[in-house]
C-alpha cells in the first residue's frame, strides 16, 4: 500500500468508465445551470419583474425582459445538444481506463494515451453520477461513480481532496 497525506490507499485505483451521450447531455445541461451566470440571469429576472410591477410598466416591457431570458434558456438548451450530439466530441464518449496514484494519472483509449499530473486538475465535482475532473473552465475528465467499487470510491475521493487545490 502507498501513503498519501499519512493513510493509506490502494494505489493505483484503475478503473473503466464510459459517458453516454445522454449523461454527456445532462452533465452539460447541470452544470450551466448550477453556474453562476445563470443563478445571475434568474435573480436579473426577479428583481426586474419585481421593479416594472412596482414602477407600474406595461406588461410589454415584461413580455421584452423575459423573451430575452427565454432566448438564452434556448441558446444553452440548443448548445448542449450540439456538444452531446456532434462528432467533434465523440472521442469523450469511448470507453476509457483510467488510472490513478499517488504522482499521477493516465487515461488510455483505443484512440490515444496520456498521462498527466494532478497538478493539471484545476477543480472537481460530482455532477449526474460522475465525478468531473476539470482541467479547465470547460473541459472535463468524467469518471463514473458507478464504475468504481466501493473501496475505490472512497480511495478515489480522498485522492481528489489531497491532490487537487480547491
Amino acid at each position: 500500500m502507498n501513503q498519501s497525506n499519512g493513510s493509506s490507499l490502494n494505489l493505483p485505483i484503475t478503473v473503466r468508465s464510459a459517458v453516454t451521450r445522454s449523461a454527456y447531455l445532462k452533465i452539460n445541461l447541470t452544470t450551466t445551470f448550477k453556474s453562476w451566470g445563470a443563478l445571475f440571469l434568474c435573480a436579473v429576472m426577479i428583481i426586474a419583474t419585481y421593479l416594472l410591477r412596482a414602477i407600474d410598466a406595461s406588461s410589454c416591457s415584461l413580455i421584452v425582459i423575459w423573451s430575452i431570458a427565454l432566448v438564452y434558456l434556448l441558446i444553452v438548451l440548443v448548445t448542449a445538444v450540439y456538444l452531446a450530439y456532434t462528432s467533434k466530441n465523440s472521442s469523450c464518449l469511448l470507453p476509457t481506463l483510467f488510472t490513478f496514484d499517488d504522482e499521477s494519472f493516465s487515461t488510455e483509449t483505443e484512440l490515444m494515451q496520456s498521462k498527466a499530473k494532478w497538478s493539471s486538475i484545476i477543480a472537481f465535482k460530482v455532477v449526474a453520477g460522475y465525478y468531473l475532473l476539470f482541467i479547465s473552465a470547460t473541459s472535463f475528465i468524467a469518471v463514473s461513480q458507478k464504475a468504481l467499487s466501493v473501496e475505490n470510491a472512497a480511495a478515489f475521493e480522498k485522492l481528489l481532496h489531497d491532490k487537487v487545490k480547491h
